[in-house]
């Protein structure tokens, strides 16, 4: 997104924008109305709504979303790889060469529990699966004269170290009536049927010598379903938004320096609720992101907020976001709060307001008229817009629970 190809429109208009949700037609294996629908196979499942397609994957923790009327299988998709342990305080951040503990969920084994779908009673309905997995936790060890027995790998493996659960959330409901009275130019899109949340929570079983835990997630374009970069001939870029700049990452591009070092970002947080980066083809179509604390359970106290480090780069086939906890020896929970979706606005005649506060619409009209035609059109894709923000003068202490999302502050 560059803001300076953007229209200013008025808060007012803004505003008004927060209390449409536009039904529209839908592609043939779409949902119709609020009415979620799943398919499923040997290896994953398909969750329908009127605007979106997700394949969630039975195997491993992945997901890919596309528009319900995508005339092709090009997708949007994570893959959450590994959990790294390793000590922040020791003053270089996260180096990935000198990890010392590796847990790998592509490798785990994973019980995945069917979709339960709910009816919400207003014509709306909400939709859930989840999947978890005992997992074990490898601990490089470090030799100061070489490996006293060579031909055995240098690592212990530390059993049931933890269980993690990824738990899935999509709703074909906005969800902006239940924050009256807090709406104000900060706005942040809830798109309901456009944003699938998924709650990752580690439960600790037996603490390590580290004092941060990083999830590792590459996002990438997919092939609708099969969790692989994709195979088409598309070049994108992400763009991540940052308290002091847009950044452009291309996941062409494995990311070193001329002696082969890994080059590592540290992602500078914004003070939205969301922090955010978007798949940019010719409009900004897709967005992964996740809020900047993580819900920290330990034996002496319980769902404490705790601020996160956040690391990027790129390695050839995606972009490798690595999001990092806090974690003490008391430690026995962290929760985390991501979310992968698409910008209804893309092409679709609707318009989005990011937490930035820049407006965007459909890339052939510009912003204003977005808005208006976006209001207007009868059968444009449907986008709702909702507000977790705490009021002006009081940004400390307000935490909001809302569908399994917590916020703090702003």
């Amino acid at each position: 997104m560059r803001k300076t190809s953007r229209c200013l429109v008025s808060i007012a208009l803004a505003l008004a924008m927060t209390w449409f949700l536009f039904a529209g037609a839908t592609g043939q294996s779409a949902a119709d109305g609020g009415t979620i629908t799943y398919t499923e196979d040997a290896d994953s499942v398909t969750l329908l709504t009127d605007n979106m397609s997700v394949a969630v994957s039975k195997l491993f923790p992945a997901a890919a979303v596309k528009a319900a009327n995508a005339t092709d299988d090009s997708a949007y998709g994570f893959v959450f790889s590994s959990i790294l342990g390793y000590n922040e305080s020791a003053g270089d951040g996260l180096v990935l060469d000198e990890v010392p503990y590796h847990a790998s969920m592509e490798h785990a084994t994973w019980t995945f529990e069917d979709p339960v779908i709910v009816d919400n009673g207003d014509g709306t309905s909400t939709a859930q699966t989840s999947m978890y997995s005992s997992v074990s936790m490898n601990k490089r060890i470090a030799f100061s004269d070489g490996n006293p027995d060579p031909g055995t790998p240098g690592i212990v493996i530390i059993e049931n170290w933890a269980t993690v659960t990824v738990n899935f959330v999509l709703s074909s409901s906005d969800f902006s009536s239940t924050f009256d009275g807090a709406i104000d130019e900060g706005l942040y899109p809830v798109n309901g049927s456009t944003e699938l949340k998924f709650d990752i929570t580690i439960d600790i079983n037996v603490p390590i010598d580290a004092d941060h835990l990083a999830l590792d997630v590459g996002l990438m374009m997919m092939d609708f379903g099969n969790f692989t970069p994709t195979s088409m001939d598309e070049h994108y870029v992400f763009e991540g938004f940052q308290s002091d700049e847009v950044s452009v990452s291309d996941p062409a591009v494995n990311e070193t320096t001329v002696d082969d070092e890994l080059i590592m970002h540290t992602f500078q947080h914004r003070s939205e609720f969301k922090q955010l980066f978007a798949f940019l083809e010719t409009d900004e179509t897709s967005f992964f992101s996740w809020a900047p604390q993580s819900l920290v359970t330990t034996t002496e106290a319980d769902d404490v907020l705790e601020d996160l480090v956040t690391y990027y780069r790129t390695d050839g086939e995606s972009l490798r976001v690595y999001i990092s906890s806090p974690v003490t020896p008391e430690t026995t929970q962290i929760m985390h709060d991501p979310s992968l979706g698409m910008f209804p606005g893309a092409g679709n005649g609707a318009v989005v307001e990011l937490p930035d506060g820049s407006i965007f619409g459909s890339s052939v009209m510009s912003t204003a008229a977005g808005i208006l035609i976006g209001l207007a059109v009868a059968g444009g894709t449907g986008i709702a817009i909702a507000v977790k923000r705490a009021s002006a003068d009081d940004q400390s202490d307000l935490v909001v629970l809302e569908k399994n999302r917590f916020y703090r502050g702003k």
